[in-house]
Formats: structure tokens, C-alpha cells, sequence
């Protein structure tokens, strides 16, 4: 069996960190009625839906779908699926929009995504 290179690692760690944090911040949010907070503010993404005058808590279940979208994402390039790359480069784009900790974490998923050695790892196993 292939060791899996140091960079997958570092991407899965972010990865499932930044899914994790934005399916539980959704669910609370459609649990509790409100985001969570750090130091009383809810995340510098909700800026977003704010300048179209929209209501951050309407974005609280396409959070938990991204965040579970994570994980399955992560899966498929764990197990060397082509999709799984791609999904995760679309889940990292749109993750950069979770402005704060969101979009650092994501930055370092396409980093390591983009660094050259990970596509050879998906590479090794046809579809």
C-alpha cells in the first residue's frame, strides 16, 4: 500500500476542520435560532448576504450541505477518485466566501491541492 503524501494529510486535517465547522455552525444556526458566535459576532461572512439585503439565517442550510459536502469530498480523494479532486477544488472556491478562519482554510486546501503531487495520487487508480 502507497503511503499517502504529507500534503493530503495537511488537506484532509483542513478540510475536515472547515466542513465540520461549517455543518455545525449551520445546524445550530436551524437548532438555536443564531450562528455561532466568537468573542459575541457571528463570522465576517455574513457580510455577504447582508449587502444584498438578505438574511444571514438564510444561509443556514446551504452551510450544512457544504459542510457535509466536505466529507464526502474528502472521501472520494482519500480513496484516489477523480471527482473527489474536483469536488474539492469547487469546495475550496466556494469555502473562500466563508470569509475569516473559512477562507484561510480553504487557501491551504488549495495550496496543497495545487502543489503538484496530490493529482498523481488520484492519478495512481482509474475510475
Amino acid at each position: 500500500m502507497q503511503r499517502p503524501p504529507i500534503l493530503l494529510v495537511l488537506l484532509m486535517l483542513a478540510g475536515a476542520v472547515l466542513g465540520g465547522w461549517m455543518a455545525w455552525d449551520g445546524l445550530h444556526a436551524r437548532l438555536f435560532g443564531d450562528f455561532l458566535r466568537l468573542q459575541g459576532q457571528i463570522g465576517w461572512w455574513a457580510a455577504i448576504p447582508r449587502a444584498v439585503q438578505a438574511e444571514p439565517l438564510a444561509l443556514a442550510w446551504p452551510l450544512v450541505a457544504l459542510g457535509a459536502a466536505w466529507f464526502g469530498a474528502l472521501s472520494g480523494l482519500w480513496l484516489k477518485l477523480r471527482w473527489g479532486y474536483r469536488a474539492t477544488i469547487v469546495l475550496a472556491v466556494v469555502s473562500l466566501l466563508y470569509l475569516g478562519p473559512g477562507t484561510v482554510l480553504g487557501l491551504v486546501v488549495l495550496i496543497c491541492l495545487w502543489a503538484g503531487r496530490l493529482w498523481r495520487w488520484v492519478a495512481a487508480v482509474q475510475e
